[in-house]
């Protein structure tokens, strides 16, 4: 497929095709990649053909999903060919909308960055961020909580004010990991709490 074909099948789509975006087949693979999701990708020796090519280098994951997980769901789900589906993901420290729509015998994937300024605006993106964030770091401490316990198994002496060091700034890594699960829980219900209130209209003069 040719970048005209590719242009031609995402504004019959609807997508905007200043994204990142690649056009997939189950039977061929990948059809095409504009330079945009090539450089967010950044294939292995620059190949992205097969979905195998992709599956290697798909990125995207969150709370719920690996990567793998991810890909698979966006690769194999059904979907009717008006539907857009959309899923937010992680990559790079950022935080992305997955746009998914399937278009004839093909599905566009495009992947649009979630601005900080959307951040702010966007409920579905924070709490994204906040469980990745959560996630990444809870992930983290377990890790190195492993790597301290052994440690303290071969050498508790020798090294037991560096051992003793590494448990303290642990515990201080799962403070900040309670208190992030508490702001989200709070910012939740105060979300929830301005969407039940009723609008203020305005009184009649």
């Amino acid at each position: 497929m040719d970048s005209k074909q590719a242009l031609n099948l995402l504004r019959k789509s609807g997508i905007e095709p200043a994204l990142p975006f690649l056009i997939f087949s189950e039977k061929n693979g990948v059809e095409y990649a504009n330079e945009r999701m090539v450089e967010l990708l950044r294939p292995i020796d620059n190949k992205l053909d097969t979905q195998d090519d992709l599956e290697r280098v798909w990125p995207f994951f969150n709370e719920f999903q690996s990567p793998l997980a991810l890909f698979k769901e966006i690769t194999s789900a059904k979907f009717r060919e008006d539907e857009d589906k959309l899923i937010y993901g992680e990559a790079f420290l950022k935080t992305f909308k997955i746009h998914v729509r399937r278009s004839e015998e093909y599905r566009i994937i495009a992947c649009e960055m979630v601005r900080s300024g959307d951040l702010l605006a966007d409920e579905e993106a924070r709490q994204v961020l906040f469980r990745s964030i959560s996630h990444e770091i809870r992930t983290a401490t377990m890790t190195l909580r492993g790597y301290t316990e052994m440690l303290e198994d071969k050498c508790a002496e020798v090294a037991r004010l560096e051992i003793e060091g590494l448990k303290n700034s642990l515990r201080r890594l799962d403070g900040v990991v309670r208190r992030l699960d508490d702001f989200k829980a709070e910012l939740k219900v105060e979300l929830e709490e301005v969407k039940q209130k009723p609008a203020n209209k305005k009184k009649a003069v």
